[in-house]
């Protein structure tokens, strides 16, 4: 048995080992596992087996049944008792006298864990004095015993407040049992582990530290305050190289203990703990030590914040309370910041970064309890700290930034965050020290080392976020002088890109100021413009600068009149067509920032209606008939797809003349760009009705038709209405979303003037949308029903019904709702309204459902008064047999959450509908209701009466809260 059991775990943990004898081992283990005998058979092979991987294994099985607790104590004690023995034997004779490989000794702590969790207090009383009684063995032994501690806490006792209901019952339990006796015997053993350990082996009395760290949190205060300890701690942190570090967190872990705010505060001065650390400054190549310190001094800074806090939200009631409170703040302002000062200053980042999210949370503490003159000194000895460490390091890499630069720039993050919250407490003091920062290093230019230049600007540039609009405040004036001596010192021809950039994101940040300088927009026009811009050397620059070029010509837009042949001149060659052809110097993306930008320039009113005309015409034509040229050579006749490349340009040509577009007035009431524009959507559209197949040319066209549509309003619509009827029939889901925003938008802009191309689009519309959407939405009842995520799929068509409601709602309550009078409309409303009757019912998605009954409502307060008569009478009874139950079926078998935001929502448009209904159709509608009430919910007479009483009634809030009382019954 005993050869057998091991040649079957060997063959376990052989990797080589034939899948079918592994097979058979497998069975054979388990076979074991399931014997009665096991607990005698794992521990005589425990005690006899020479191989590692046999001795894990009865370790593993060992824990298993130990940790099926209920099982395992419903074994004879006298087995359990041999377990035991063998265990403590096993330690006593085999692992306090030979090194065992670690898994071994991790497995062992975990078996005895296992048994402390199942037998302590009450089968095992003497489970601490037993492991004790063994420390005496030897190194090995207490390495055992600090494993096992460790291993109590991180699988029991730290789950007291987290885990199922067994684990923290099992760890409260252990714990009031250890807290009775034997914590303070554990303590005592760790102290002396760490005193006895010290010289001879740091590694264990580090480990001892660490292990007891892990229960300073829960056990009494008095075991790790007193006169041994604490100064052993400090010693540690003084002298000891290796044991510093763990004293350190042992002493940070002592100090966040829960304790009253006052208890707290005695206890910090008690000791003299700042005191102690204040005379501690780790080398700068110590980081580990660094780190250490700087989490131990952050977590007395927390501390001392929290108990001001508490402290101060009692002064006004209590005397004691206010003068504690004064103290605890002159501690935390006079020896725990000054500290946190030492470390924020440190070479390494990942200390100073520690250290800062402390003295940030000083700086909001200030904002709270006002600017005292310490506090002042203190908030600009930070911005000094801060300015040297966002300087970037000479071995930078700009050109590829690897994962030590991106963890600089989240540093630098953090540290421009902090120089925008000081400058909201003192606004002046920023100023004046960014104002100085940036004046020295302009002064000192050219000789201004890239790093001090570079950080100058860079406050400079954040302390500009969130500045009005307002530039001739007197407080203000320093922006705009700093702008001006940025503009005279030419420094966006520095020779770095990034200093470049920067003179460019602060001129477009502070653009506004330019407007009472306007001499100088001409200068920080230039600087876009040429080999500093737009024409740098670097991508990097060129692409940034096309997009800054636009937001500078938006700010000033009023003054760009006086600039629009200098703009012009300079950019002639990226306005041409054939530049278009060439990403060289600007891709793509970024030249339509360009053209976008000169579509604002060239609409001024200041400019000359003739003269913007002309402009247009010279950069819109040659579009308009590149496209049109394009078309009609490299596109053979009855292919609606195209190649790629011929597609690729088409789509720049339009999309140019799109971003030209969105330059202009909406509308754009000038009738020679009217002119211009419809012969460019005239050349789009049959770009759309030629290569209809192709995706990217649906897609990327609709932006186009939009901002046509924005553009020119009504007149745009004879030009839409082929290309959307050629459309229709092939769209997918997503494009289907995308056309009924257009179709909306044409609706809502154009209202009557849409009637005659919604006659044309909806019929062919309506039927590609029907093909997608299920007929009674089968699938979102399983949806409902199943508590499982919605796939990708099913979401695509949730959103193609709130789409299509939405439409319907914005049609339907619209003046182009007369399109409903048409013979293929009329045809088509059973079909709509039996979707939106299936849609409200059963789509699970309460903000979908809302917007079906409000588009049901607009069809029949507003759509039916356009039908004839006869039809109207046929829809008004459609609406009666088809919506109104629907509204009754969602009330009824529990599927609204009447305590869910929006289907609170949604009954209050089932309210609102029953009201326009009621005025609809008058009475007749009241005793429909009072049947439905019985038919569908069942409701008593008195219910459907009071039903009625709140529909006839003006209160819409009341009915809401009646109909959330049905939800509520129904559930």
């Amino acid at each position: 048995m005993a050869q057998e059991l091991d040649n079957a775990v060997l063959c376990l943990f052989d990797p080589a080992c034939n899948p079918d004898i592994r097979t058979q081992a497998e069975a054979f283990c388990k076979q074991i596992q399931a014997d009665a005998n096991f607990f005698g058979i794992a521990a005589e092979r425990l005690r006899a087996t020479s191989h590692a991987n046999v001795r894990f294994w009865c370790l593993q099985a060992l824990f298993q049944a130990v940790s099926s607790k209920d099982e395992y104590l419903s074994v004879p004690q006298d087995k359990r008792n041999e377990v035991k023995g063998t265990l403590l034997t096993w330690w006593h004779s085999v692992l306090a006298e030979r090194s065992e490989a670690s898994y071994i000794l991790n497995k062992y702590a975990q078996v005895i864990v296992a048994l402390c969790r199942a037998e302590y207090p009450h089968e095992w009383p003497g489970f601490f004095s037993d492991l004790l009684s063994l420390l005496a063995l030897g190194e090995r032994s207490v390495d055992l015993f600090l494993r096992i501690m460790a291993t109590l806490d991180e699988e029991l006792l730290s789950h007291e407040l987290q885990g199922d209901d067994a684990l923290r019952a099992d760890a409260s339990r252990v714990k009031d049992a250890m807290r009775v006796g034997p914590i303070s015997d554990v303590v005592s053993a760790l102290f002396g582990a760490v005193v006895h350990f010290q010289t001879s082996n740091s590694s264990l009395s580090a480990q001892s530290l660490s292990v007891l760290k892990r229960y300073v949190e829960w056990i009494d205060i008095g075991l790790v305050v007193n006169d041994h300890f604490v100064p052993l701690l400090f010693k540690l942190l003084s002298e000891s190289v290796e044991l510093r570090g763990p004293a350190a967190g042992c002493l940070g872990e002592i100090l966040s203990k829960k304790m009253t705010p006052v208890g707290k505060y005695d206890l910090l001065v008690r000791i003299g703990v700042l005191e102690a650390i204040s005379r501690i400054v780790p080398a700068e190549e110590d980081v580990d030590f660094a780190l250490s310190m700087v989490k131990l001094v952050a977590g007395i800074a927390r501390e001392l914040h929290g108990i001001f806090s508490q402290l101060r939200a009692t002064a006004t009631s209590s005397a004691d309370d206010a003068g504690t409170a004064e103290r605890v703040y002159n501690l935390l302002v006079e020896h725990c910041i000054p500290i946190l000062f030492t470390y924020a200053a440190f070479a390494y980042d990942e200390v100073s970064e520690v250290a800062f999210e402390s003295i940030s949370e000083y700086v909001t503490l200030i904002k709270r309890v006002g600017v005292s003159p310490t506090a002042e000194r203190h908030l600009r000895e930070t911005l000094l700290i801060v300015r040297n460490k966002m300087k970037f390091d000479s071995d930078y890499n700009f050109d590829r930034e690897s994962e030590e630069e991106a963890e600089f720039l989240q540093f630098r993050k953090l540290l421009t965050v902090i120089v925008k919250n000081i400058s909201r407490v003192v606004p002046d003091l920023t100023k004046a020290f960014v104002a100085e920062s940036l004046n020295s290093a302009l002064l000192a230019l050219p000789s201004t080392p890239f790093a001090d230049l570079e950080v100058a600007l860079s406050l400079f540039y954040h302390l500009g976020e969130g500045v009005g609009p307002v530039s001739t405040k007197p407080e203000h004036q320093v922006f705009a002088d700093l702008v001006v001596a940025i503009l005279d010192k030419n420094v966006a021809a520095h020779s770095h890109r990034a200093v470049v950039l920067l003179v460019h994101e602060i001129i477009v940040r502070y653009g506004k100021f330019l407007a009472s300088q306007p001499a100088y927009i001409s200068p920080a026009l230039a600087g876009l413009l040429d080999k500093r811009g737009l024409r740098h050397m670097s991508p990097a620059v060129r692409s940034r600068c096309a997009y800054l070029f636009l937001r500078l010509v938006r700010t000033l837009r009023s003054h760009m009149h006086a600039f629009v042949d200098t703009v012009l001149q300079s950019l002639s060659d990226m306005l041409s067509f054939d530049s278009l052809r060439s990403t060289e110097n600007l891709a793509f993306a970024d030249q339509l920032h360009v053209f976008e930008g000169i579509g604002v320039i060239i609409v001024s009113e200041r400019v000359p209606a003739d003269r913007r005309l002309a402009i247009l015409t010279s950069i819109l034509n040659p579009l308009t008939e590149g496209m049109a040229g394009v078309l009609n050579a490299d596109v053979r006749e009855g292919d609606n797809m195209g190649t790629q490349s011929v597609v690729d340009f088409l789509l720049q040509l339009v999309n140019v003349i799109g971003y030209v577009s969105k330059g202009l007035p909406e509308p754009c009431n000038d009738p020679g760009i009217r002119a211009l524009l419809l012969r460019s959507l005239d050349a789009v559209a049959a770009v759309v009705t030629r290569l209809y197949g192709n995706e990217h040319v649906r897609n990327q066209t609709l932006f186009f038709l939009h901002r046509m549509v924005a553009c020119l309003e009504a007149d745009a619509l004879p030009c839409l209405q082929s290309p959307l009827c050629v459309l229709c029939p092939v769209l997918d889901l997503e494009e289907l979303d995308r056309i009924y925003v257009l179709v909306n938008q044409i609706i809502t802009k154009t209202e009557a003037n849409a009637v005659p191309i919604l006659h044309a689009v909806l019929p062919c519309l309506y039927t590609r949308t029907f093909q997608f959407l299920p007929s009674r939405a089968a699938m979102y009842k399983s949806a409902q029903t199943a508590n499982v995520p919605i796939s990708e799929d099913r979401r695509e068509v949730l959103e193609l019904h709130q789409n299509f409601f939405g439409h319907i709602q914005t049609l339907a309550g619209s003046a182009a709702a007369k399109v409903f009078g048409s013979s293929d409309m009329i045809n088509a409303i059973p079909e709509i309204i039996g979707r939106l009757a299936d849609g409200i019912r059963d789509v699970p998605d309460a903000g979908i459902q809302r917007t079906g009954v409000q588009a049901s409502c607009n069809i029949m307060k507003k759509a039916i008064d356009t039908l004839p008569a006869d039809t109207s009478a046929h829809v008004g009874k459609l609406v009666l047999d088809t919506i109104v139950p629907s509204l009754f079926e969602i009330l009824a078998g529990g599927k609204i959450d009447p305590d869910d935001a929006q289907s609170v929502q949604l009954l209050g448009e089932v309210g609102r509908f029953h009201k326009e209904a009621l005025a609809k159709f008058g009475e007749s509608y009241a005793q429909y209701l009072g049947e439905m009430m019985q038919t569908r919910l069942g409701a008593a007479n008195d219910v459907a009466v009071a039903f009625l009483s709140h529909v006839r009634a003006d209160d819409a809030t009341t009915l809401r809260n009646f109909l959330r009382s049905l939800c509520k019954q129904s559930r």
